[in-house]
Order: structure tokens, then sequence, then C-alpha cells
């Protein structure tokens, strides 16, 4: 799920119908195949969530992400009866406090902020106070995420104010999920010409090598078209070549589906699914709420891809044809028949080769 943007002005809507609708959904997946985890890639409340505080109800709440926890993430877990550590989630734009954005630490990042190389030496100098950085902007969605998965007993959780790792066990299968915090540069308007810090990416490397994991997931809020050119073609570097095989992203609001194998044949997914809630009465069917179910079949190397969306009139959930197929299949990794070719063309160079061809042969 993505882009949600919960706030006082959709919040009457989300009880009303939306939320009902989206639980009993949940539940009839839930009761054909279990869900392992739902993972919300950003933007969970709406500019910050300060129109939440301003709710009669919740004005002595101090963090707007407690009244997504009780609007959003409790009910969705007792009624489909999923436990609360199975969903994840990255800060979006929207989930940025426009009123902690300090226009002058904003003006002077910004202005050393040029290259790649710079955006990581940067956090690396202020790894133990992100606040020069102005990350008091985020701090909100921060404390939350950090309370909420101190606990974690079914997967092994580490949380940092960049990215935080998770693994997650398959029945003995280990899949690798980098939490990538892509919105501490964000401010207010447009985000365009973006830096990240391709960092996030090594460290989460490194953790799951640690673990010894079967496939790593990426999760990040905006697409790589938001991103300054060199730092978006590091980071697509990052993912083909670092053992990444999918990446979930939100942000645009509709659906996208991109696979990629980056001239070194081995396939990675790229998919964006429609924000989860945002506008309920929105006319564009483009932008019509829906999430997406994937499901991961290790064997086949594969991912199904079961696109969904949300009908305002008869407040159901359908599949999504729009734009392209509801159902798609996707095969990660390096395919069985490029494996095959490889295979076959070196048995037919070594095949007849004599011995004496080769400069280091012990009988010379």
């Amino acid at each position: 799920m993505s882009d949600i943007h919960l706030c006082k002005d959709n919040i009457e809507d989300f009880r009303l119908y939306y939320r009902k609708t989206l639980i009993e959904e949940l539940k009839i997946i839930n009761k054909k195949v279990d869900i392992d985890l739902i993972i919300i890639s950003g933007d969970l409340v709406d500019k910050g969530g300060d129109s939440l505080r301003a709710i009669s109800s919740y004005e002595s709440f101090q963090n707007p992400y407690d009244i997504f926890e009780k609007e959003f993430i409790d009910p969705l877990c007792t009624e489909v009866e999923i436990k609360k550590e199975k969903i994840l989630f990255i800060p979006g734009n929207h989930d940025i406090q426009q009123n902690k954005i300090d226009e002058v630490k904003e003006a002077g990042v910004k202005s050393i902020l040029t290259t790649p190389k710079e955006v990581n030496r940067l956090c690396e100098k202020y790894n133990t106070d992100f606040n020069n950085l102005n990350f008091e902007k985020l701090q909100n969605f921060l404390e939350f995420e950090s309370r909420y998965h101190t606990k974690d007993e079914d997967q092994y959780y580490e949380f940092s104010a960049l990215e935080s790792k998770v693994i997650y066990d398959f029945n003995s299968t280990k899949v690798g999920i980098a939490l990538i915090n892509d919105s501490w540069r964000c401010s207010s308007g447009r985000v365009a010409n973006h830096f990240v810090g391709s960092n996030q990416f090594h460290r989460s490397v490194n953790f799951f090598e640690k673990h010894n994991t079967e496939i790593n997931i990426a999760v990040m809020h905006h697409p790589l078209e938001c991103y300054n050119e060199n730092e978006k073609d590091e980071i697509e570097n990052l993912l083909h070549f670092k053992k990444f095989e999918i990446l979930l992203l939100g942000h645009e609001h509709s659906k996208k589906f991109r696979g990629s194998d980056f001239g070194n044949n081995k396939k990675i997914l790229f998919t964006r699914g429609r924000s989860a809630f945002d506008k309920p009465h929105e006319k564009e069917i483009k932008y019509a709420s829906g999430f997406t179910i994937i499901d991961i079949n290790f064997s086949s190397k594969s991912f199904t891809c079961n696109y969904k969306i949300y009908d305002k009139d008869s407040s159901t959930f359908s599949d999504d044809p729009v734009g392209g197929e509801a159902i798609k299949v996707y095969h990660y990794g390096i395919p069985q028949e490029v494996k095959e070719k490889v295979d076959q063309k070196g048995k037919e160079f070594f095949k007849g080769l004599s011995k004496d061809k080769f400069t280091n042969n012990p009988n010379k």
C-alpha cells in the first residue's frame, strides 16, 4: 500500500465506508493464503498529520502517527487477525512536518548537497545528530517507527533514522527488506533533482549478507525519475548488482509495473501501486484508490502482482485492468534459459580444446 494521506478532511469517509471495505477485502485474501506482511511505502498522513490532532477526540495526542495507528493499523490488525509487527512503513514527503522546516538549514544543506558523494559524506559526518540536517521535520514519524518496532517478535528489525532493515523468515527462507528513508531531503514544493544517500543501500546489503538472505526487497517512496541524474544512475546500479530483486514505490498515486535486466541478465522488478486512500471521491480512474497483492514463489523465482482498484459507487475492490493487466507475473534473478545458454556455450568452448593450448599446463 502507499499514499494513505489520512487527515481531518478524509477521516470521516475513511471511517464510514472505506476502512470496512478494505478490511473485508483483506480478510478474503487472508483466508486464501496468509498475509505475511503489509508494507506502506510512504505518506501515511497528510502534511505531517497536523490536521489529525485538530480533531476534537484527538486533541490530547502529541504524535499524529499514534492517531494513524488507532484509526488505520489497529482495526486492520484486529479484524484481519494480523500481528502488528507485520506492518512495515517508510516516510513520504507528506510525512514531513511543515512547521519544522528550518529555511536556513534547508538552504545550507541544499547548497552543499550537489553530488551523491557529498550526500554520503554529510550523512556520515552527522550520523549521531541528524538534526544538523533538519531531521526535526521527521521527528514524529521517526519516534513512532522506533517505538512501534521496538518489540518485534516475528522478524529481526534494525531501526535507524535513515534506512531501517528487516529480516523476515518465510519458513526458513530469509527475505531482506530495506526500508529506505528517501524523504529526509523533502521540504515544501515539488520533489525534483532529489537526493537520498546511496550508502543506505550499501548498509542494507551488508546487513542482508550477514543474515544470508535469499532475496532482498527495497522500499522507497519516490520513483527514480525524481532523483538527481547521477544518484539515479548510482541507485539503479546498486539495485541490479547488489542482490535486490524488487523495488516497491509510491508517490505518483497510479500503478506502474516495469521489469529490467540492466544489461547484466539479472532481472529486477520495479512496481508502484495506487494511492491506498487519499481522495475517496477521486473522479479520474487513473488515480482511484487501490493496493497490490504480491505473491513470491521461491521455487519458480517469480513475483505475481495482483493490482486492486476501489470502486466508490459499489464500495468494493476488484482486479485493476487500468493501464495494463490486473495480474502480472515476473521472474527475478538470472533466468534459467540464460543460465542454460551460458552453460551450453561453455561446454562447446571447452569441448575438444587441447590441453597443450594452456600455458600453465603442468605436463610441460
